[in-house]
């Protein structure tokens, strides 16, 4: 099963984009994202997870599929939104996920300049 640094580089690389682009579209540095597409240091804040997703246009569970969530489950936040999560049905979870990505989108517009995006 591929890790989510894979998945990460994976869609970076199909859309073109450098790890600096990435950065610049996410807010998240690129040591991180260097950090995790090589293996060496996973992505726990499902914030910033959230946050990669929504600049590589994918929805989260195509960066964190069911198998390896247990990485997310540091924190009592954490904890509880997948506790959550693990009680709807298929639909549902992409349903929420989706709201949970566009309430980061929002927080995250704040943060860090509007980008254009292709």
């Amino acid at each position: 099963m591929e890790s989510v640094g894979e998945r990460i580089r994976k869609r970076r690389k199909e859309l073109g984009l450098t790890q600096e682009d990435l950065e610049h579209l996410s807010g998240v540095s690129t040591e991180t994202i260097s950090k995790a597409e090589r293996g060496e240091q996973d992505i726990k804040n499902i914030e910033t997870l959230a946050r990669i997703a929504m600049a590589l246009d994918v929805n989260l569970y195509h960066l964190v599929p069911n198998g390896t969530l247990d990485l997310l489950k540091k924190s009592k936040a954490n904890l509880a939104f997948i506790k959550f999560c693990d009680s709807l049905n298929t639909f549902e979870k992409i349903q929420t996920m989706e709201e949970v990505i566009g309430a980061v989108s929002k927080h995250a517009s704040t943060l860090i300049p509007s980008q254009k995006r292709n």
